[in-house]
């Protein structure tokens, strides 16, 4: 009953079915653990980007109207794993995964999911606008 009372976002069939193939990779179907991946591939980027070069990683990983200017339409993605400190990636990743665990045994990962498209395309419409 209460399922039936749960709001619903709705998305076509074939993303749920896909999405729901894509969590039965992850361990404990836990999509919160392909986040802490993304977070820790990015930050340890940042840990081994030369640092005379950083500024290219900066335009190309965290958000900046100079890399929307000269295209770097992925920053708009990329930008919401990439961690320029440690105390930021660690409190991302802990909160990141204890939340997906808890939300994803109440809801399902489907619903997970969903929510986590529809946050990360509703922030970079806000950054892109700004």
């Amino acid at each position: 009953m209460l399922a039936r009372m749960a709001p619903k976002r709705n998305f076509s069939n074939g993303f749920e079915r896909n999405v729901e193939r894509l969590t039965e990779m992850l361990p404990l179907g836990n999509i919160g653990f392909a986040v802490i991946g993304l977070n820790t591939l990015l930050y340890g980027m940042y840990l081994m980007w030369p640092p005379h070069n950083l500024f290219s990683y900066m335009n190309n990983f965290t958000f900046s109207s100079y890399g929307l200017h000269k295209g770097y339409l992925w920053s708009l993605f990329f930008c919401h794993f990439a961690h320029t400190s440690f105390f930021s990636y660690l409190l991302d990743s802990l909160i990141i995964g204890v939340l997906c665990q808890s939300l994803g045994m109440m809801h399902g990962s489907v619903f997970l999911a969903k929510g986590m498209v529809l946050s990360m395309a509703l922030g970079s419409l806000l950054l892109f606008t700004q």
